[in-house]
């Protein structure tokens, strides 16, 4: 059963859920806190949030080259930085990201200890390795371009190692030959393991640190989606399979045939859903054009409840993800509403 908890919420860009406690930005610029029984409203202020640890990192109001740090434990503004930081992703008490001189592109390279609320290095970016980029820990990053996924030092940007997917030869695909390709990776630091999917329906787990191979699967169609959750893999095409692995060993815990469990659902459910999010035993999405809301059992893929978003429309960006803490979901839909519902099982 899904109520409404309130009104949508008009104009909203991005969305952060944490505990009971939310956070948003609209385009108008502002940013709006919820926690606790406390709301704060933040005007004059860039819309993108970002929450690292018990801090809020707000970007400054456009146009402005300062960066605005806001602690969530005491509810006040703690620290400015005449720098405009763009935070990319945290490991081991270690946010990263890059920082933007004002009117100019990326520049450099930060590392930021999310203890102290401190830079700690900066690092020249160099753009003869761009791609995809990810920071392992304080010394290395993932870089992807094109068939080829290198680690490099982060301070010099030399290379450690490289998988370069194209000596995998050739596959078919409707009678043309095709050489592989990189389709996406995710980065587990637990075990120091980046997940490659690549085209011709294969996944390598590698080890981060020298690039050896230590476990590899082969699909029958795409890997279209991958989400970590602690210790386990979630490995989804939308129209042929779900399968659920071990990260460290590479042993496959579940395996579905949504070729066939989902055609009982195509009345509500179309083959295009917003990216895939794991909380708790529960495998989260919304249906991108059907505007349907749907909870699903994270290893067996069956859906236990579903609701339609009132009064949406249009069709909602895959980035949008469905969004949940405690009984309550959050969704912004393809209008930038934001609404919100209390699900009772």
């Amino acid at each position: 059963m899904f109520q409404y908890q309130q009104p949508l919420i008009n104009n909203v860009g991005h969305l952060i859920t944490f505990d009971k406690n939310w956070i948003y930005g609209q385009l108008n610029g502002s940013v709006t806190i919820h926690i606790d029984d406390s709301t704060i409203k933040l005007d004059n202020t860039y819309h993108i949030p970002h929450l690292i640890d018990n801090n809020l990192f707000i970007i400054g109001a456009e146009g402005s080259s300062t960066s605005r740090i806001f602690s969530l434990t005491t509810l006040t503004e703690t620290k400015t930085y005449e720098k405009v930081l763009h935070f990319r992703g945290k490991e081991n008490g270690i946010a990263w990201g890059v920082i933007n001189n004002l009117n100019q592109i990326d520049a450099e390279w930060f590392t930021f200890d999310t203890a102290t609320n401190e830079i700690k290095n900066i690092y020249p970016l160099l753009y003869g390795i761009n791609g995809m980029w990810y920071v392992i820990n304080e010394d290395l990053f993932i870089s992807k371009k094109g068939a080829i996924l290198t680690v490099h030092e982060l301070a010099t940007g030399n290379e450690v190692w490289r998988f370069d997917v194209e000596s995998l030869g050739t596959w078919e695909e409707f009678g043309d030959t095709r050489s592989h390709k990189i389709r996406t990776f995710r980065y587990h630091e637990p075990t120091q393991t980046i997940l490659v999917a690549v085209s011709g329906h294969k996944l390598f787990a590698l080890d981060a640190l020298t690039g050896a191979i230590k476990w590899r699967f082969d699909f029958k169609m795409p890997t279209v989606n991958m989400t970590i959750d602690g210790s386990e893999l979630f490995v989804r095409n939308p129209a042929e399979y779900y399968y659920v692995f071990d990260i460290s060993t590479g042993r496959v815990i579940s395996e579905v045939d949504l070729s066939q469990s989902w055609l009982s659902q195509r009345e509500m459910f179309s083959s295009m859903q917003t990216n895939p999010v794991i909380y708790k035993d529960y495998l989260l999405m919304t249906d991108c054009y059907r505007m349907r809301v749907g909870i699903f059992d994270k290893y067996s893929c069956e859906l236990i409840d579903s609701t339609v978003l009132e009064g949406a429309s249009g069709m909602i960006p895959f980035s949008n993800t469905l969004q949940m803490q405690g009984n309550r979901l959050y969704q912004i839909d393809a209008e930038d509403n934001l609404h919100i519902l209390e699900w009772k099982p």
